[in-house]
């Protein structure tokens, strides 16, 4: 009798653990695939952007391009995602979550896009005026303090879209500024619009839409829970 009641009270504490494992994983799949519609927001959006300056990238650049947005975009917000439900949304953990996707998701993105050139014939990019090591750790920093943000507004019972699109766009606007503004420091000539724009627009968006996949992931799975 008391091996039964044991069983039936093992069953029931199990039965929510794999319940809430089942929501955890839920979160996670939606965060990536909302993730991937970003990435390829965003490409849309610098194509665009680009000819209305008069010069539309080919097609094999864009799908070169389209690769490392969407793999940055993947890892970058699953990795803030993961922090939030491995830590029930704790602003540290999320911090080190962000610290720690971002470098990840830069180097992984660089290195698809350099094979992705390779395999399509084209000419590989020059060295930026950055090292690659000061950018990454930039990105690190960028995402650390937008996952503590995202933990610290995920604990407010009034937060809603315009809150994480607001955390997103602080984010996005000083560490953008910071990545863009680098550059000019290492130029011997004043960079041109049609360069320095796309790039604080890329800088500028990723931050507010890794946001907005979080919170839409968490209300996507709290209506299917219902």
């Amino acid at each position: 009798m008391e091996n039964r009641l044991a069983i039936a009270e093992g069953a029931k504490t199990a039965a929510p653990n794999f319940s809430e494992a089942g929501s955890n994983l839920g979160t996670l799949l939606h965060v990536a695939w909302l993730a991937i519609v970003l990435g390829m927001i965003i490409e849309i959006i610098l194509v665009v952007l680009a000819a209305g300056f008069g010069g539309i990238p080919g097609i094999k650049s864009i799908v070169a391009d389209l690769i490392q947005k969407v793999s940055w975009s993947v890892i970058v917000c699953v990795g803030l995602a993961l922090g939030k439900v491995a830590s029930k949304a704790q602003s540290t953990f999320m911090g080190l979550a962000g610290l720690f996707a971002a470098p990840l998701a830069f180097n992984v993105a660089r290195t698809l896009h350099k094979s992705a050139s390779y395999a399509l014939k084209l000419a590989e990019p020059g060295a930026g005026l950055v090292a690659p090591f000061l950018l990454a750790s930039l990105k690190g920093l960028e995402y650390a303090a937008l996952g503590v943000l995202l933990g610290w507004v995920a604990k407010k019972s009034s937060a809603g879209v315009m809150s994480h699109a607001g955390v997103g766009l602080i984010v996005g606007l000083v560490f953008g500024s910071a990545i863009v503004s680098i550059p000019y420091g290492f130029a011997t000539e004043l960079m041109p619009v049609a360069k320095v724009l796309p790039q604080f627009i890329n800088e500028l968006i990723f931050p507010v839409g890794c946001s907005l996949a979080l919170f839409a992931a968490d209300v996507i799975g709290k209506r299917v829970a219902q």
